[in-house]
């Protein structure tokens, strides 16, 4: 929380940190006023994971699935997670079922806070970062977000693989000065920008982009009710135009004006992704399994045959 409250006053504004563990989660949200927490022990990704499923239930976690599981197959997932908790999801099939355990126990975080008004920018540690790859965890933050804090218009992405929030912040009780150094060296950079844009019909278009660099562009248009992730050079500067269509509203984006995101290289550090959420706010239940399978397919680690076969 020390290393929340620091990066919120020298870079970020409000900044929400999701330290979601094997059998614990803490939220932090902090801002150049307030700093609020909350720790849910006994829940979480892995010895955690039967007293999640007792919370959560079946139904909100079967929402977030691609196929429909057996009677027990959820339940027993979890009971296998607890008794084995340093054993990983084996198969194509596990790997949906522990992100949907991820997105509601994220979702749960952000509620727990009740925040007055979405994060400029969010961190997910633990197993979540850890456990998943930032890509994955970035979409199953996207998703969390989108459920808790609905009202969200652009939000910045860290996935914190290295556990640096909680050792910088420990090492700022010894040495605060020490620990200063330590993190304008090396704190987490941002992986991925994430932009709503709302209020196209459906499956119409929603917005163009438009992707240059030094020696290349691409050109798109993102529909309604996709998670969209507009891939880039990661190693140039690149600056993506984006412009909303009838009816469409996006943050940073006036009327006849569109938005321009420039995604750097900072530090040697790639430049962040964008990604690109055309979704309605309120996912209605006969869409949630289309919504679903966008998240997974935009997360890089699934293609949709693979989906379909599951």
């Amino acid at each position: 929380m020390i290393s929340t409250r620091y990066a919120a006053d020298t870079d970020t504004g409000g900044l929400l940190l999701l330290d979601i563990g094997a059998s614990s989660i803490v939220v932090c949200a902090a801002s150049r006023e307030n700093l609020s927490y909350k720790v849910l022990g006994g829940l979480g990704l892995a010895s955690g994971s039967t007293a999640l499923y007792e919370q959560v239930g079946r139904k909100n976690l079967r929402r977030w699935l691609p196929f429909e599981p057996h009677r027990d197959e959820l339940s027993m997932w979890a009971m296998n997670r607890t008794i084995q908790p340093t054993v990983e999801s084996p198969t194509l099939r596990d790997a949906p079922i522990e992100q949907a355990f991820a997105r509601k126990a994220a979702r749960l975080a952000i509620a727990e806070l009740a925040l007055d008004t979405p994060p400029d920018v969010v961190v997910g540690s633990g197993s979540l970062a850890r456990g998943m790859g930032s890509r994955v965890a970035s979409v199953v933050i996207a998703d969390a977000l989108s459920q808790a804090q609905p009202n969200w218009q652009r939000t910045e992405i860290v996935i914190d693989t290295a556990n640096a929030y909680v050792a910088v912040g420990a090492l700022a009780t010894i040495d605060p000065d020490l620990a200063g150094n330590v993190w304008e060296r090396d704190r987490p950079r941002t992986q991925t920008i994430l932009l709503a844009a709302r209020g196209a019909k459906r499956g119409e278009p929603a917005v163009s982009v438009a992707t240059s660099w030094e020696d290349g562009s691409v050109e798109l248009t993102v529909p309604e009710g996709q998670l969209q992730r507009i891939h880039v050079p990661i190693d140039k500067v690149t600056s993506v135009l984006l412009t909303h269509l009838s009816g469409v509203k996006m943050h940073g984006a006036g009327r006849k004006r569109p938005q321009t995101v420039a995604l750097e290289v900072r530090d040697d550090s790639p430049s962040p992704e964008l990604l690109l959420d055309t979704r309605p706010v309120a996912i209605r239940a006969e869409r949630c399994v289309e919504s679903v399978t966008h998240s997974l397919v935009s997360s890089g680690a699934y293609s949709a045959a693979e989906l379909q076969s599951l």
